[in-house]
């Protein structure tokens, strides 16, 4: 569907010589309720949202892959809290 495709796009890393460019922090400064609107409205784009949160580097290293889960969005950013325990 055209909405699996404008997630996928948004959330496509890229990258030339001079920067590397991601959608995501412009996508959830645009639509800062999209996670709500997408449960509420489709939830079966949720997964192909989380899915673009997701990289993971092609090369392994002993076995092992580099991941890194883009979350700040969905769970709020860590350091403006003092204590995470409270």
């Amino acid at each position: 569907s055209i909405a699996i495709y404008i997630l996928e796009d948004l959330l496509t890393i890229r990258a030339d010589r001079h920067s590397y460019y991601y959608g995501r922090e412009k996508l959830f400064e645009t639509h800062p309720d999209l996670v709500t609107v997408l449960v509420e409205e489709s939830p079966d784009l949720v997964f192909d949202l989380l899915d673009g949160l997701i990289w993971y580097s092609q090369t392994v290293i002993d076995g092992q892959l580099n991941v890194n889960y883009y979350v700040k969005e969905l769970y709020g950013d860590p350091s403006l809290w003092s204590d995470a325990w409270k």
